[in-house]
């Protein structure tokens, strides 16, 4: 009878899914008094994550099977058994135990709907950063949270996190690699800085904001791909690193002083035509005259770019103009609302 009873509860849930709105579809959270999930109870779910409450005991077979979305199944303690097939069919996903516990290498902070690293405290120089961490998603790297560490090599960013913070990687002498994957929107103030043997980094099409000295003194760093939708590279982003040839997107909306300067092997520059930069000019109102000399200066001192290329690109192809400090925070703002 109980088997039974179970197994309308597992019907009635799959019928509640089905009227949640879409975008609920993501987690599921099974009742806390449920206590068997039956064969095939979930075959062909659309949620990606799926909580399993104290309390359950058995999972039968393809329960959460047929699955092409489906993730991470989080389970309890009390689960006593669980048959092979369960995952028969959604080649993605993984069962992972809710009672984990994270905290012995990471320090983080648990909000509402997601969770922020704030410390790395591990030794492996191979980092892989969970995607989730007591059922929540880990969205945010906060700021030094792996900074002056210098036994990792290479890092892992899970799909998931959308923002890395101020200083996040700072002085990470030993990281060579870094990806960051795709939903990732801002790169905080010096979150790479003085990474000297980082000479890989990946960046996703989703970033809009590259903020002040990210990449600064990054001198292994030979070649990046800054993608169409970056609107903002703050100043001095790439100071100093061993950049040899640079192509920006025409979604750039903002270019800081010193974004590229003193890098000493850049002598290659490439500027979509129609693209239109604009620079803070510091002056004190809107009409104030930039002088082309500064110009230069401000972006490509120290490069292997000549001048007089650099300027024709910037000043005739692509409309580049000077903004007062009010138009600049405007747009800043804009941008802002975008990450």
């Amino acid at each position: 009878m109980k088997k039974y009873a179970a197994l309308l509860i597992s019907l009635l849930i799959l019928f509640l899914m089905a009227s949640l709105p879409a975008v609920m579809a993501d987690t599921l959270n099974l009742p806390a008094d449920l206590t068997v999930i039956e064969a095939q109870a979930f075959y062909g779910t659309s949620a990606e994550t799926i909580i399993l409450p104290e309390g359950v005991t058995f999972i039968g077979d393809g329960a959460f099977g047929g699955s092409s979305t489906l993730r991470t199944v989080y389970v309890p303690d009390s689960l006593m058994e669980r048959e092979e097939a369960a995952l028969t069919g959604s080649d993605h996903a993984r069962f992972v135990s809710l009672s984990q516990d994270w905290s012995a290498v990471y320090d983080y902070t648990v909000g509402l709907e997601s969770v922020t690293i704030t410390k790395y405290k591990g030794k492996d120089p191979l980092v892989v950063i969970p995607a989730t961490i007591q059922g929540m998603t880990v969205k945010r790297i906060g700021k030094e949270a792996f900074a002056n560490n210098n036994n990792v090599v290479a890092v892992v960013i899970p799909e998931g996190v959308t923002r890395i913070g101020w200083r996040s990687f700072y002085e990470c002498s030993n990281l060579s690699s870094i990806v960051i994957p795709e939903g990732v929107t801002y790169i905080g103030e010096s979150a790479f800085y003085e990474c000297t043997n980082l000479s890989s980094v990946v960046l996703p099409s989703t970033i809009k904001a590259i903020e002040s000295d990210a990449f600064g003194y990054c001198s292994s760093l030979k070649s990046i791909n800054l993608p169409e939708g970056l609107l903002y590279i703050g100043n001095t982003v790439f100071y100093k690193t061993g950049l040899t040839a640079v192509s920006l997107p025409k979604s750039l909306r903002l270019l800081d002083f010193g974004a590229f300067g003193s890098c000493d092997s850049l002598a290659e520059i490439q500027i979509p035509e129609e693209h239109s930069i604009s620079h803070n000019d510091n002056g004190p109102t809107s009409d104030y005259e930039y002088k082309k000399e500064y110009l230069f200066e401000e972006f490509f001192s120290g490069t292997k770019i000549k001048e007089s290329i650099a300027l024709q690109k910037l000043l005739k192809e692509t409309k580049t103009r000077a903004i007062s400090r009010d138009e600049y925070e405007s747009i800043e703002n804009n941008i802002a609302k975008q990450i």
